[in-house]
């Protein structure tokens, strides 16, 4: 496991996750952590002589709690940015926990890039190799 590399390429995740905040187009936004994970999965290629996919999973692991917390504490920028996420947030009871839905939701997004992007390392290696 290479740590280092794996702190070092999460400032991407950092990163996206404070640009999350702005309101920017989403197809943008996709078009922008795709660049972040072929640029992730190209370091992980360099950096590592095995385990690709679980470099890239605990890479998407660590941007997900990294977004995650961010869209917490800037809770309010972050929905009123998002229009798709205000309206559910309006939708929502008032005696539900905004936050929880949110963490609920980032969890399961998160999840499922971490290990998007755990395929993708192991594939672009792959690819790379031959």
């Amino acid at each position: 496991m290479r740590w280092r590399l794996i702190l070092m390429l999460s400032l991407l995740g950092l990163g996206m996750g404070f640009l999350t905040l702005l309101p920017i187009n989403l197809k943008f936004e996709q078009f922008i952590w795709l660049l972040a994970f072929v640029a992730s999965a190209f370091f992980i290629y360099r950096g590592v002589e095995e385990k690709y996919f679980l470099n890239g999973f605990l890479l998407g692991v660590l941007n997900s709690v990294f977004v995650f917390l961010i869209h917490l504490t800037f809770f309010s920028k972050y929905v009123g940015s998002h229009p798709d996420v205000k309206l559910l947030m309006q939708r929502v009871p008032d005696d539900y926990n905004k936050f929880l839905l949110l963490g609920l939701i980032d969890f399961t997004k998160g999840l499922f890039y971490a290990l998007f992007n755990g395929l993708f390392c192991l594939v672009f290696s792959k690819a790379l190799r031959k």
